[in-house]
């Protein structure tokens, strides 16, 4: 029965959480970028496209990621306001280090741009010690014998409950880790789950089943009892509207987007690749190619296709159909379109010659997103300070954090912009070049000149459709 109490432990986790591990995993990934992206599976394989064909269009393929930059970017305007803080000298520690290795600061920072993505747990934890050992304060500061908080992503969260309060009964924590401690030993996977209780909390470790390696077994446990009368754990996510500590993130919508623009991209980029080795159309009176030709696609990339000689045509070059190009370059844009919209960006991207009313409207939704997580996370650090300041035995109640509840539309202009811009292909420079490189990988045998001319040609019908949507009245994105 006791071994039945511990197997019910290490199975446990949250529904709520269950259900969204796919979506967190992505905003995870999106945020990361790099080879954590690639490598996962965000890239889609086509029914008409091999295995081998797949590996090595994921092998070459890049991730953009415009969920990490428009996340970086909301946080850092946040910070760039006042955020006033009483923090009481008994645990004026925590500025320098709340963590043994981060400052305050740094950790809150931190800590809302994770929120951003998905919710963490803050755990506010005190050390272990004999009082025997530590007598005074200067005992405690000269053994690091502080509270000191840890935070936890979604990942790390197994189980929870609460009563009717909405207080924690529980919380079920993986602290697992690996021991890479003794040089000359192999790294050792520590299985550990810590359940915090209001009175006690019970760090349970894990080994693997030797008759089963998918299968982990009870090893042993520790029992330590705190005073606290309470989990010390708080929760976090920048933007809960529905108060279920677990709602959608307002970068899912983001990710989502990145992932179907990857997606694009990697095939825009086949595309342009196969476009680029053009086949040699040779005529042939047996369908046969010369042993030239045939030893010479055997060798390299070339590909050479017979025809019937009798047609009177002399070899030349198949040219590729633009038309996919286009289409891809098409449907990325209106991607993008969407990701500009979602974070309150205007259909052109700007908010020059609006007047002051309808300027504010347009700015209405980006400032409901970053005053929705103000709010909460000026909630978070307020709980931070209460537990640290209970940890310590402390009476002292005077401590606050405030962030700002309002934002100045100028500000908010200049933020919009930075976002539009770092969410569109369609900057002068860039849109050049990739235009360039469009053409000089489609034509090869075009020189600089005609190049240069295509490039103007579309800076000229793009100019001209603008003139265009200046004349007429452009649909709300915003659907208001």
């Amino acid at each position: 029965m006791e071994d039945e109490k511990y197997e019910v432990i290490s199975k446990r986790r949250s529904p709520a959480i269950a259900k969204r591990e796919k979506i967190n995993l992505l905003l995870q990934d999106s945020y990361k970028g790099g080879i954590s992206y690639t490598e996962n599976n965000h890239l889609y394989q086509h029914s008409r496209e091999n295995k081998d064909e797949y590996t090595k269009r994921k092998e070459r393929s890049y991730f953009i990621s415009h969920t990490k930059e428009i996340v970086d970017i909301l946080i850092g305007y946040l910070f760039n306001y006042e955020i006033k803080r009483e923090i009481p000298e008994v645990i004026d520690y925590i500025k320098d280090f709340i963590t043994p290795s981060q400052s305050y600061d740094t950790f809150v920072k931190s800590t809302a741009i994770m929120s951003c993505l998905f919710t963490n747990a803050i755990l506010v934890d005190g050390p272990n010690f004999n009082p025997e050992d530590a007598k005074s304060e200067a005992d405690k500061e000269k053994l690091g014998l502080r509270p000191y908080a840890k935070r936890y992503s979604i990942f790390k969260i197994r189980d929870f409950s609460f009563d009717e309060k909405g207080q924690f009964e529980w919380i079920l924590l993986d602290d697992s880790y690996v021991d890479n401690s003794k040089p000359y030993s192999k790294p050792v996977n520590v299985i550990l789950y810590s359940l915090w209780q209001r009175d006690k909390v019970t760090k349970i470790y894990y080994k693997q089943d030797p008759k089963n390696k998918d299968k982990i077994i009870f090893d042993y446990e520790e029992i330590f009892p705190h005073t606290l009368g309470e989990v010390p754990v708080v929760l976090v996510a920048f933007r809960d509207i529905e108060d279920d500590k677990f709602s959608d993130s307002f970068s899912e919508n983001l990710a989502l987007l990145d992932k179907a623009i990857y997606n694009y991209f990697s095939l825009l980029d086949n595309t342009l690749a196969i476009n680029a080795i053009k086949p040699l159309m040779f005529p042939s009176q047996n369908n046969k190619l010369p042993p030239l030709l045939s030893e010479a696609g055997k060798l390299g990339e070339m590909i050479a296709i017979p025809f019937d000689s009798n047609s009177g045509n002399k070899p030349f070059l198949l040219e590729p159909n633009n038309n996919d190009s286009a289409a891809y370059l098409e449907i990325i844009n209106v991607l993008l379109e969407e990701a500009r919209t979602s974070v309150g960006l205007t259909k052109n991207g700007t908010l020059h010659g609006l007047s002051g009313s309808a300027k504010e409207k347009e700015l209405e939704r980006m400032h409901v997103i970053i005053s929705q997580g103000a709010v909460n996370l000026e909630n978070m650090e307020n709980e931070i300070l209460r537990l640290f300041l209970k940890w310590e035995g402390s009476k002292i109640e005077e401590y606050s954090v405030e962030y700002p509840d309002k934002f100045i539309a100028e500000d908010t202009e200049v933020i919009l912009q930075r976002l539009y811009d770092s969410l569109t292909i369609e900057s002068e420079t860039l849109r050049r070049e990739s235009i360039k490189g469009i053409a000089e990988i489609v034509h090869p045998n075009m020189d600089q000149k005609e190049v240069d001319k295509v490039v103007n040609e579309v800076e000229y019908e793009n100019v001209s459709s603008t003139e265009m949507d200046d004349n007429i009245s452009q649909p709300d994105f915003n659907g208001e």
